[in-house]
Order: structure tokens, then sequence, then C-alpha cells
């Protein structure tokens, strides 16, 4: 049965003592969170068992609920509150001259990335798209600066082998 798990196949006798004396499949598999590291090669959800969960990357345990399910007496799982949320940015910075995809989106959460256009005539200078992340697992910021859009750009070159681009701001 697929009940007992895939590590018990080749011992049917332990497989239904398990089934017989009542208990859980596996932890139910969460978006947002997953098993703990001490409970992830356990096969015993007996009735009363109860499994901590730890906070995807980019998702932060919300306060006062907590990361657990329970095997109750019917066989099966408490329900998992959604106790991880998604890390939030701050809306992107607007930049002179310039828009961003970003425009229609009421959340930014970690992950979304947004992409910078400047208007006609002005040259982008920097990286076109700047996404959601976080350094400390709780706060959503920007993972750079916003390019910039403008200025005249003209070559300079210093011998035939140097050459580098300067702008001014205009």
């Amino acid at each position: 049965s697929s009940e007992c798990g895939s590590e018990h196949r080749a011992d049917p006798d332990h497989c239904n003592q398990f089934l017989r004396e009542g208990g859980c499949g596996p932890p139910t598999r969460l978006h947002f969170a997953e098993l703990k590291e001490e409970h992830k090669n356990e096969i015993d959800f007996s009735v009363g068992k109860t499994v901590q969960y730890t906070c995807k990357p980019g998702y932060a345990k919300h306060p006062g609920m907590s990361p657990t399910i329970t095997c109750l007496e019917n066989g099966v799982w408490s329900e998992a509150l959604e106790f991880c949320k998604s890390i939030p940015c701050e809306p992107p910075p607007d930049i002179p001259n310039g828009k961003h995809t970003g425009k229609l989106l009421d959340d930014f959460l970690f992950g979304t990335a947004v992409t910078y256009t400047c208007n006609p005539g002005y040259p982008l200078h920097g990286e076109p798209s700047i996404y959601c992340t976080t350094l400390d697992g709780k706060n959503g910021v920007w993972s750079g600066p916003p390019p910039s859009c403008g200025g005249r750009v003209e070559r300079t070159c210093v011998g035939t082998r140097f050459c580098k681009s300067m702008s001014w701001k205009g």
C-alpha cells in the first residue's frame, strides 16, 4: 500500500503492522515550507506524532503561528496553517524619463522581477532588471539599484586600444 511509504515495499509484515496500528502517511507537502531535517527520513507517523516545518527560502515565519502538524486519530494530518508568508518588497523606485513593468502590480513578493525601459531618446544606463530578494530572511530588498535614463553618450579614446563610454547628464 502506498500509505506505508516506498521504504517498506520489501517488508510487507512491517507495512501491515504499521497500517494496523493506525497512523498517518507521509506529512503534507507545503509550497511555503519543508519538513525539518530531523523528520525527513522518519517513517513512523503514529497518532499523536507532531512534525515541524521550516520556511522555504523567500518565506518568513508568521509570528505566533506554530509551524507544526499532528497525526490525528482518524489517520490524517491536522490542517497546516499558512505559518510562512512570502517576503514582500517595497514598490520598485520610479526613474526619470523611464518606466518599469511593475506598474500594474499591487504586491512585489520575493522573486518578482521588474524591467525598466527608457523613453525614446534617453539611453538606458545600468542593469535593466531588478528583482525582490532578501538578505536577512525576513525583509525584502531589491537586488540592485534601478538603471538610469538619459544623457549623451560619447566615446573617448586614449590611444587606439582603450575606449570608454562617458555620459553627461543633460
